[in-house]
């Protein structure tokens, strides 16, 4: 969604009349001061950096050359992302459960990254297929990644509890 918003400001610009006036520059600032916060909201934090400005009016021609750079972020950042799995995910693609994983992950046992946006709270975590492929090698195989709790007897009942 980010991307297609960039691509319509990106054909916007290239609409432009040739005679514009200088008020007509700060207009291009507010359009890149959003694309930073849309970039913000999309997980893309190269691009907030890159629309940092503070004031002053740009001309369209930067204007261009900033939104075309933060559409490349963009892309970067969507293709980076294929092929990665949430803990959710990784624990049902292991048998295993989500408290599981993020034992792994935090222990070191199973490779994650940090998505997170810097100074945002909590971490978020995407695991690589190519991590979990790994893991399983290392493991073994799925249902051994975690072994089966084992029994415990209920002697009230005289019975076997999991």
């Amino acid at each position: 969604m980010y991307t297609r918003w960039l691509l319509q400001s990106l054909r916007s610009l290239s609409d432009l009349p040739p005679d514009l006036s200088e008020a007509d520059y700060d207009s291009f600032r507010e359009t890149i001061r959003e694309a930073g916060e849309r970039g913000a909201l999309a997980g893309v934090p190269e691009a907030v950096k890159l629309c940092d400005i503070r004031e002053g009016g740009i001309k369209p021609a930067i204007a261009r050359e900033i939104l075309a750079a933060c559409h490349a972020l963009a892309e970067r950042t969507q293709r980076s992302e294929t092929g990665m799995r949430t803990p959710n995910q990784a624990a049902k693609l292991l048998e295993v459960g989500y408290r599981t994983v993020m034992t792994w992950i935090r222990s070191g046992e199973l490779a994650a990254v940090n998505v997170a946006r810097a100074g945002r709270g909590l971490p978020r975590w995407k695991v690589s297929e190519k991590a979990i492929a790994e893991f399983i090698a290392e493991t073994g195989s799925q249902s051994q990644a975690c072994p089966a709790p084992s029994p415990c007897r209920d002697h009230e009942r005289n019975r076997v509890r999991y």
